[in-house]
């Protein structure tokens, strides 16, 4: 017979339970062995979904960057924080530049945060190290190339690591989209950088994905 949670460590631990994401660093056997004893314990406890959704569930606004131009990185960077990290990116434009900032639930923004910075540096360090690497001749696009590689190969591995938890992404970016239609409209997109692809440039990039390590950035968000 089902039991009712009176004690407040249960409710916590679900809920630090159903905490344990792909994203936050765990594995997918983890996410899966967590998600199942939080689903027993909601049961025996007759605990229901509001009782441990996050307390920080709130959506909002955090700027991640701000300057006079957007960076030849942004866009890369944004599409990853998008299509992984359950925020929306909005950019506002003043008579100073420009900032960025993403839109989600307050662990959601913190996350993305400092994923966002963590991947600019990386980028930028992988990019400096490829340039000096190469003797090919400078052609346009050849960053952007690099950049294009990088984060085709960086988002095949976050889209592998989701795995099962697809269902749930979903849901969270649902909302997230529902949240950001109701309070800031069309104010999210900018228009997409056109440039000229640079095969060697690409392929050297995806093959450098490999050194991206994302998960110390996601476990200090």
């Amino acid at each position: 017979m089902p039991q009712q949670a009176d004690n407040p460590k249960i409710i916590d631990r679900v809920r630090k339970l159903l905490a344990r994401t792909v994203e936050r660093g765990a594995t997918e056997p983890e996410m899966q062995a967590s998600v199942a004893l939080a689903a027993r314990l909601m049961d025996k406890y007759c605990i229901s979904r509001s009782e441990v959704e996050p307390r920080e569930s709130a959506h909002g606004l955090l700027q991640i960057w701000s300057g006079p131009a957007l960076p030849p990185e942004m866009d890369f960077l944004t599409t990853i924080l998008v299509e992984h990290f359950h925020v929306r990116v909005v950019y506002h434009r003043t008579g100073r530049g420009v900032s960025v900032s993403a839109y989600g639930t307050q662990a959601h923004r913190q996350v993305a945060n400092h994923v966002f910075n963590m991947l600019l540096q990386t980028y930028r360090r992988l990019w400096m190290q490829y340039r000096t690497s190469t003797t090919r001749r400078r052609r346009e696009g050849r960053m952007l190339s690099y950049y294009l590689g990088l984060t085709g190969g960086l988002y095949g591995r976050l889209r592998d690591q989701r795995g099962r938890a697809e269902r749930a992404i979903v849901r969270t970016n649902v909302a997230c989209d529902v949240a950001f239609s109701r309070d800031l409209g069309e104010l999210g997109s900018e228009a997409e950088r056109k440039f000229n692809r640079v095969p060697a440039a690409v392929q050297a990039g995806y093959a450098a994905s490999d050194q991206i390590d994302i998960h110390p950035a996601v476990a200090a968000g």
